[in-house]
């Protein structure tokens, strides 16, 4: 059942890498757990094989043959006695196994032992690598190792003799830092490794060495050893601490079983992502293809074909947030460019141009010049036609942002001198970061980051607000719809126009010079009409996707709870 279970969600499990990181690590669980081969062992049962004294079906046995084969090793002289290890409580037993399995301390079985001391001096510039713990990792997952050690071939045969070397089958484990807990398990090649930083379990005949390893990256043993391997000074897995580990020992059969099992669900895994990704990055492409033609569609009649394309097929063509950005960028780009509106201009041939309503904005500015509520600011160049990037509606009027904005700084207000006790929000860059109980703006502005991370973003503020010197207040003619303005500055992406230094800085002298399109009043109001309206369309579609990754957790979660079930408890439940 649990099995099953697994597998019956691989495909609503894999679509990203740290769900495959996840279900790798379940497989191994439920290996080690013996779930996996439940099915195997009914069959084994069933067809009469299952002899308590044959170690090939029966851990019991295995555990005999190893304890007899050791004990001539002993006697031969190959390996020492060591001391006893105390038996296994109930207490340090994490979850029952198969009645066919046995718990055993990993040091009763193998043999755990460091390097020896291989001194600075003895460093060579070629011959025999030299393994460090960091190399460890590199090499367990099939890449070669950059700028390694060496030792020379007589230093290396001179340890081969005297204590012996790693050969192929062995595992190598990291025991420090943060490369703790990596393991290799050694190929063909000559090496020798550092001694207290690796540690080497030798393979034996009886027991399965990547059953062993599949072991050594589970849950039970990182949770059991490797998380408790601290102390005061520095993280350590020592011998003591291996030899002690608990190991679930299968009969030498099942552990094959076990190691064909994981190596199929791994590959299972391993495609279905890939397959995931595949199909993600080809809608991925698809969707972005359709943004980029809409963005820079030569008529109107492209636009609406290509328009009606992606919202039929933007829900199969979407499969994250990141898209659904991309489009809200779009919209905003097509707000700016007049797309948006290109039949709202066929039903309304008689609105007044925006040349009127141009000449009615500066005639405005004018007279607050001559009251002296405003000064008089800098001439700015007239517009080449190099610097019109699209062409705008007939009626639009196409000038510069500084023609129609005036930017300036908040006033300093940091984290402590705020009254915390305050209901007004405070502005900075990133939008609202605190609330006061004064304020510095008693309308509704649209202000922008000016420095940092969040120059060039662009928010709005409620009716009373404190807006801080991280961000600049903008200020417009009324006959300008705000909103428009708000949409329009977002749709340009102000941040591109910041001056990039260690701290990216946004001023009037670099956004004043910016080019747009200048609609009429009346349409103004009609792109915020469609702009809000497509917008709450994504909001819909950001909800599908948070919908479907909350499925998603909520699946892993089931697969986490079925695969960390006692046997008992499954057992009950099937």
């Amino acid at each position: 059942m649990t099995n099953n279970f697994l597998i019956n969600n691989f495909k609503h499990l894999t679509t990203s890498p740290e769900n495959v990181e996840q279900l790798k690590k379940l497989v191994l669980q439920m290996a080690v757990q013996g779930k996996l081969t439940a099915k195997w062992r009914e069959d084994v049962k069933t067809q009469g094989l299952a002899s308590p004294d044959d170690p090939n079906y029966n851990a019991h046995a295995l555990l005999k043959k190893i304890k007899t084969e050791k004990e001539q090793h002993i006697k031969e002289g190959k390996i020492k006695r060591q001391k006893p290890l105390p038996p296994i409580t109930d207490e340090e037993k994490p979850f029952d196994l198969p009645d066919s399995w046995k718990w055993e301390r990993l040091g009763n079985l193998f043999t755990v032992k460091s390097g020896k001391r291989i001194h600075a001096a003895d460093y060579c510039k070629d011959g025999i690598p030299f393994l460090r713990s960091g190399e460890i990792g590199t090499l367990g997952r099939g890449e070669e190792i950059s700028n390694p050690l060496f030792i020379s071939e007589k230093k290396y045969n001179e340890i081969k003799k005297k204590f012996g070397v790693p050969k192929k089958g062995d595992i190598l484990i990291a025991c420090i830092g943060g490369s703790i807990g990596n393991t290799w398990i050694v190929d063909e090649r000559k090496f020798y490794y550092k001694d207290g930083n690796l540690v080497l379990i030798e393979s034996l005949d009886s027991l399965n060495t990547n059953f062993l390893h599949f072991y050594l990256k589970s849950h039970l043993f990182w949770s059991n050893t490797i998380l408790n391997a601290t102390d005061s000074s520095y993280n350590a897995l020592t011998i003591i601490k291996l030899n002690n580990a608990v190991f679930p020992v299968p009969s030498l059969a099942e552990q094959q079983a076990i190691v064909n099992q994981v190596d199929k669900l791994f590959t299972q895994i391993d495609q279905l992502h890939a397959l995931a990704q595949k199909r993600l990055n080809y809608r991925e492409k698809s969707a972005k293809a359709l943004f980029s033609k809409i963005n820079h569609a030569e008529n109107d009649t492209e636009l609406q074909e290509t328009w009606q394309t992606l919202t039929t097929h933007f829900h199969p063509l979407t499969q994250s947030k990141e898209s659904v950005k991309q489009l809200r960028q779009s919209i905003l780009q097509m707000a700016v460019q007049g797309k948006l509106t290109a039949k709202w201009r066929e039903e309304n041939p008689d609105v007044e141009p925006a040349r009127e309503l141009l000449k009615k904005i500066n005639a405005e500015k004018e007279q607050l010049i001559k009251e002296g509520k405003i000064k008089r600011q800098k001439t700015l160049p007239q517009i080449s036609d190099e610097e019109i990037l699209f062409e705008f509606p007939e009626r639009w009027e196409v000038l510069r942002l500084g023609d129609l904005i005036r930017i300036s700084s908040g006033d300093g207000l940091t984290a402590n001198q705020m009254d915390k006790s305050g209901i007004i929000p405070v502005y900075g860059g990133n939008g609202i970061n605190g609330y006061h109980s004064d304020f510095n703006i008693k309308d509704r502005h649209i202000i922008i980051g000016r420095v940092g991370a969040n120059c060039g973003a662009v928010h709005m503020t409620k009716e009373k607000a404190w807006v801080t010197d991280n961000a600049f207040i903008t200020f417009h003619s009324n006959l300008i719809y705000q909103d428009w303005l708000y949409h329009i500055l977002i749709g340009l992406n102000l941040r591109n126009y910041a001056r990039e230094s260690a701290q990216p800085v946004i001023s009037g002298q670099r956004v004043y010079p910016i080019t747009l399109g200048l609609p009429p009043f009346a349409e103004q109001k009609a792109i915020v009409s469609k702009v809000n309206q497509l917008m709450s369309w994504c909001d819909e579609l950001e909800k599908k996707i948070e919908k479907r990754d909350a499925y998603q957790e909520k699946m892993m979660q089931a697969v986490v709870k079925q695969a960390f079930k006692t046997e008992k408890e499954t057992v009950e439940t099937e």
